[in-house]
């Protein structure tokens, strides 16, 4: 059995024409795609920049980490402090971070000022040691964190 849903429109005292219908429909979808598009900017790709840049962190730290002697400590500063940059940078563009915070969608405020923080001490005293201690500490707490 066939229903026409037009039926209840009309028993209202509506009647649509399927040009109207046809209209409604597609400004239905164009809202649809709009409010997906809004979403899709304002959360969805600042979180995974965020998420880029705490892999990022890692990848540096990894690869410094086995080159003691290879690379100059201004070169490795230099790269901790840029990656510090980045990771400070995706944690302020996340609007409402707070609240996905408590929906475990991102890694808490305090979580990245820590790491944040051991990264400037890192950069400040990089020697073989502190970047061995360090990294490790850095990387295992990051690595909690995704």
């Amino acid at each position: 059995m066939v229903v026409n849903s037009s039926w209840a429109i009309a028993a209202l005292g509506f009647y649509m024409s399927e040009g109207l219908k046809l209209a409604l429909t597609a400004l239905a979808g164009v809202a649809v795609f709009t409010i997906g598009q809004i979403i899709q900017k304002l959360f969805i790709e600042p979180i995974q920049e965020h998420r880029r840049g705490i892999g990022r962190v890692i990848y540096v730290l990894d690869y410094y980490s086995n080159w003691p002697d290879g690379l100059s400590w201004d070169v490795q500063k230099e790269a901790h402090l840029k990656i510090m940059d980045a990771a400070s940078a995706t944690l302020r563009v996340i609007p409402l971070y707070g609240i996905f915070a408590r929906m475990t969608l991102v890694p808490k405020r305090s979580k990245i000022e820590k790491v944040n923080q051991e990264l400037v001490n890192l950069a400040r005293d990089v020697n073989y040691d502190t970047l061995m201690n360090s990294a490790s500490v850095i990387r295992n707490e990051l690595k909690r964190l995704m």
